[in-house]
């Protein structure tokens, strides 16, 4: 008598993910300040924090005196290696609060891409600003939110960086009074999850893994191999 344990496959998926997350070091947000009365004015930045992630445009102005406010926060993420091809790619954030802007818009802030990436440390007081526009964020309420980011990493890779470099900006869209805050890799003061990015790949593309359709074949023919074995020997 000959036992047979046969295993049959079918439908087998061979995407795969790999998860990077921003780190302490890779978020910063700094605030861009103007001033104007009583015959002075300027521009400065208050200093890169690390104890938020803030999206904000303020605007105030009294008795000759006025001042804007444009705060912006800037995130690295290191680029893991990967096999396969890669088939998406989502920048995940935690949304934590939004308020609403003068204009009923519902853009909150806008998310861009670093393009050359070459300088970046991994330290997002770097402040390498975002050349090339993502999308605009509208806000849907709290909790995490994905971004397509496919496009972006993809060029990344091609230029073989180490780091992805974004760009949380205000936006002309987003005018005064609107602010946008999302979770800190290891927040100290606030809720929130870290930001993240989750990249999808093939995971199957020439590496050798047989298809789903390929190893069914394999073992009906091994299946009909073990009954032909038992006949011979019944």
């Amino acid at each position: 008598m000959c036992r047979c344990w046969i295993l049959l496959t079918s439908g087998i998926g061979f995407a795969g993910t790999v998860t990077s997350y921003v780190t302490n070091s890779g978020n910063a947000e700094n605030e861009w300040v103007r001033y104007w009365g009583g015959g002075s004015n300027g521009t400065f930045w208050t200093g890169y924090d690390r104890n938020a992630n803030n999206v904000a445009y303020g605007y105030s102005y009294y008795s000759g005196y006025g001042q804007e406010t444009r705060t912006y926060t800037w995130l690295q993420v290191a680029l893991p290696a990967v096999s396969g091809n890669i088939t998406s790619a989502m920048l995940y954030i935690d949304v934590l609060a939004g308020s609403s802007n003068s204009d009923n818009s519902g853009i909150y802030a806008a998310l861009y891409h670093t393009i050359n990436a070459s300088s970046a440390t991994g330290d997002a007081t770097q402040g390498l600003g975002g050349d090339a526009l993502v999308q605009n964020i509208s806000f849907a309420g709290t909790g995490m939110l994905g971004l397509d980011v496919t496009s972006s990493i993809l060029s990344d890779y091609s230029s073989h960086y180490s780091w992805a470099a974004f760009e949380f900006a205000p936006t002309a869209q987003a005018p005064y009074g609107s602010s946008f805050s999302f979770g800190l890799a290891t927040p100290p003061t606030v809720a929130g999850d870290p930001a993240y990015l989750l990249i999808t790949t093939d995971a199957g593309s020439g590496s050798g893994v047989p298809e789903p359709g390929t190893l069914s074949v394999a073992g009906l023919a091994l299946f009909a191999f073990g009954l032909m074995s038992r006949r011979r020997k019944i």
